[in-house]
């Protein structure tokens, strides 16, 4: 007879692993600009939510809310801090130079009053600048977290247009993988009223980016907009970017071509030596994620871009979000949005795609094919 509570756990060992890669350090939080600072630049981010409200400076907390909940924050760019890098205030102390910091913030009245800031937003741009990124965060991540490293990643990068940041209640721990996934499923609706509620601005178009798990909450929102024929909120999202997806291949293979026939592209950015994704597939004894294919002729030869990051070496331990993480291919992305062409629409009514490949894998070791 075996003793359970000596048995070997092969799902405890992983996330303990991954815990101990990623490091023991404080959680992600929002930290406050005090009043007699003068940040040097700011960033205006709009959000919207599944996550119910929580008292500032945490706003929003990882209970479910079947209300979409939607703000606007200020948030100080900090001039010190080295790119590819996001620092959190400690026990309280905040250093502005260096972290990026909450200026102020707005509680925005539903989808309507959403959609009426980011118009306002939209309005102080130049017509071809009239664009937006909504970024989706995936597992083991709390609010703070999303919204900073989407902030980092739009700075970063010198992406143009308004940056959108949507968050779902993660548990923020890495032993909650399978809470995590639950919440997932329950995000879909919100983030379909939050599409939605972007198509109806006057934003020109738009990139819908998620990240780890949030791609599944993206692509299972994006399949059923398809499969309902929501053409009004679908003409204007330009493509979807899926970094590190945590999919299954088979049930992605499921929900792209609806989404691929609706007339939206699919980017994947990849790397076959994600950890996180390893662990992910081990915990369901299966194979390769979505984030770890190298071409699309694993995927049944569906025509979606594969930007494969395997060759990029980073200092993220996990290497599980390399595009934020690697100052080489941060700079290289940058100098294109400079340029006004951008990797992966960059400019309001240009094309997806407007990088060559040759020079992105000699600048920063990615491999394009399609």
């Amino acid at each position: 007879m075996h003793n359970e509570a000596n048995m070997f756990n092969p799902t405890i060992f992983l996330l303990s692993a991954l815990l101990l890669l990623a490091g023991c350090g404080e959680r992600g939080t929002l930290g406050v600009l005090p009043p007699d600072s003068i940040p040097t630049q700011k960033q205006t981010v709009l959000i919207a939510t599944s996550r119910a409200t929580a008292p500032a400076p945490v706003f929003f907390s990882d209970t479910r809310s079947y209300k979409t909940n939607f703000a606007e924050v200020e948030v100080s760019i900090p001039p010190d801090r080295e790119v590819g890098t996001l620092e959190y205030p400690q026990r309280g102390e905040v250093d502005p130079s260096t972290e990026f910091l909450i200026a102020s913030s707005t509680v925005l009245d539903g989808n309507r009053g959403f959609t009426r800031a980011l118009n306002a937003e939209l309005a102080t741009l130049p017509a071809s600048s009239q664009i937006a990124s909504i970024f989706v965060h995936g597992f083991n991540t709390n609010h703070a977290e999303g919204v900073m490293r989407a902030v980092a990643l739009a700075k970063d990068t010198g992406r143009e247009g308004v940056q959108v940041v949507y968050t779902w209640p993660s548990a923020g721990s890495v032993l909650k993988y399978l809470d995590d996934r639950e919440s997932a499923l329950f995000a879909r609706d919100s983030l379909k009223e939050t599409l939605a509620a972007v198509s109806q601005s006057r934003v020109s178009d738009y990139l819908v980016v998620g990240h780890s798990m949030g791609t599944f909450v993206v692509m299972d929102a994006m399949r059923e907009l398809a499969q309902q024929n929501q053409s009004a909120t679908l003409s204007k999202i330009k493509a979807v970017v899926l970094i590190s997806a945590d999919l299954d291949i088979d049930v992605f293979r499921r929900q792209a071509p609806p989404v691929l026939a609706a007339g939206v592209p699919i980017v994947l950015l990849t790397t076959d030596d994600d950890l996180a994704l390893s662990a992910s597939a081990k915990i369901r004894g299966q194979g390769d994620r979505v984030g770890d294919i190298k071409s699309t002729s694993e995927l049944g030869g569906m025509k979606i871009p594969v930007f494969d990051l395997s060759n990029v070496t980073t200092g993220d331990a996990l290497r599980h979000f390399k595009i934020g993480s690697s100052p080489e291919i941060l700079d290289f992305l940058r100098s294109l949005n400079e340029g006004g062409t951008g990797a992966i629409g960059g400019t309001a009514g240009g094309p997806v795609l407007s990088v060559d490949s040759q020079s992105l894998e000699s600048a920063t070791g990615i491999v394009v094919t399609e």
